[in-house]
């Protein structure tokens, strides 16, 4: 059997992502090192590509590997779920369908278009399937089990954490007409400096002050007229021609 086949080497892979070094994830499935790193040798041989980087004192993943990481996740996932004693009775997938599903989305972003898919499989693949919507859980939401299943946009940092990456959301600085009117628009990145900049809290997790454009960049934290709201509160002042907002999605305030 050819070792990319072997469960053994992708969840010794996972470990490696989770401990940071080949001898602490060998320890953890029980393998010993020896064996742990001749399962690395092999696999990359059969997969033509380096796994370790070995200049780095441990070894790490190289980005290669680590960009695979949640297609990792998601096959021990699935073996973990298809091997328990409720799957092979034929009970897990019939409990599983029979209760509800929270999902979560951004309050930043309008997930309608999401909502209206998610639901329409529902009502005809899953009809016993109830599902919920919330916004904004957060990991700490995720993990609490205030939600199920949870839309970000950022990668979520807590090792727990399943995530698959699904796309890109961009943002642009927007500002009322009002706002236009009362205070003219910047005509480069440092005239920021003299206007209200609206920008979500940095308890959100995705809470990023620097603004870049190629080799250039500068670091809002050091502003002094940043204002610091949830999306409801920045959308409010946006309109209202209070500042302007660098983060709030364009699809948040599309009626407006």
């Amino acid at each position: 059997m050819n070792v990319k086949e072997n469960l053994k080497v992708w969840q010794l892979l996972s470990e490696i992502n989770k401990t940071g070094n080949l001898t602490d994830a060998a320890k953890s499935l029980d393998i010993p090192l020896s064996r742990a790193s001749k399962l690395i040798n092999q696999l990359e041989e059969e997969l033509g590509y380096t796994i370790l980087d070995r200049s780095k004192k441990p070894a790490l993943l190289t980005w290669e590997v680590k960009k695979l990481m949640p297609y990792v996740q998601r096959l021990l996932c699935n073996w973990k779920f298809i091997s328990s004693p409720e799957f092979i009775k034929g009970t897990g997938v019939r409990k599983n369908l029979e209760y509800s599903l929270t999902v979560s989305f951004p309050v930043n972003s309008d997930g309608t278009k999401f909502i209206n898919s998610l639901t329409h499989i529902c009502r005809t693949k899953y009809p016993n399937l109830q599902l919920q919507f919330t916004s904004d859980c957060g990991e700490t939401g995720l993990l609490s089990g205030a939600a199920d299943i949870a839309w970000f946009g950022y990668r979520p940092k807590h090792e727990e954490l399943f995530w698959v990456p699904s796309g890109y959301q961009f943002t642009f600085p927007m500002a009322s007409k009002k706002y236009k009117k009362r205070f003219g628009i910047p005509k480069n990145i440092e005239e920021l400096k003299n206007h209200t900049i609206l920008m979500r809290q940095m308890s959100n997790g995705s809470y990023y002050p620097i603004l870049e454009n190629g080799q250039h960049s500068i670091d809002l934290s050091s502003y002094s007229q940043v204002f610091l709201g949830d999306a409801s509160v920045c959308k409010r002042m946006l309109i209202q021609g209070e500042g302007i907002a660098i983060d709030i999605g364009a699809s948040f305030v599309d009626e407006e």
